[in-house]
């Protein structure tokens, strides 16, 4: 049986094209155990970074993956808000 590629696997899940390149990156990064240590210790580090910006920004909840998802969402929406004020 053929091993699955990155591109593949992506496929089968369903990325969207402009986020292949960047899963394919983090299959990469996670194909050993020192390595995926290795990333997820990045990646914390990068996400502590995140709620260390938001305390400052004056913003205490939530952080984490949720605080930056309801971040990113409240982005969308302004952008959609104002989107549909311009084609008022």
């Amino acid at each position: 049986m053929p091993q699955l590629t990155p591109e593949d696997a992506a496929d089968r899940l369903g990325i969207a094209d402009e986020n292949v390149e960047v899963f394919v990156r983090l299959v990469d990064a996670l194909r050993t155990p020192e390595a995926r240590d290795a990333e997820v210790d990045r990646l914390r580090a990068e996400l502590a970074a995140v709620d260390e910006a938001l305390v400052q920004a004056g913003i205490t909840y939530p952080l984490g993956a949720r605080g930056v998802r309801d971040l990113g969402g409240a982005l969308r929406m302004a952008r959609e808000d104002e989107e549909g004020a311009d084609d008022a």
